[in-house]
């Protein structure tokens, strides 16, 4: 059973490094964000088979918890870096749009030129 646990362990975590060589690579911010996707999924798988070997002392914990903290480190960056890059770029703008507006609005109102 160990056996297969490092193995799954193996192939999710080599995916995480190959998917985001091909996340690179991409030809937009669509195609972007879905190879981001599959590394954020594979980042997570990782993350629980580690959670798995530590629960089951399948390892030394000092072995384990480094790569457990790395798991949760990647897991939180591509988290973040899907979330951000779901947001459409309009809706970006207009949030600038906005922000911009009530910056010139409360100069203009508090100064007089």
């Amino acid at each position: 059973m160990s056996r297969h646990i490092a193995w799954q362990l193996a192939d999710a975590g080599t995916s995480i490094a190959a998917n985001y060589e091909e996340a690179k690579a991409a030809y937009s911010r669509r195609d972007f964000t879905a190879k981001s996707s599959i590394v954020l999924k594979e980042a997570r798988e990782s993350r629980m088979w580690l959670r798995l070997i530590q629960a089951e002392s399948l390892a030394p914990i000092d072995d384990v918890r480094p790569l457990l903290n790395e798991a949760n480190e990647l897991v939180a960056i591509f988290t973040t870096s899907v979330k951000r890059l779901r947001i459409p770029l309009t809706a970006g703008l207009v949030c600038l749009t906005l922000v911009g507006a009530y910056c010139l609005s409360y100069v203009t109102s508090h100064f007089h030129f």
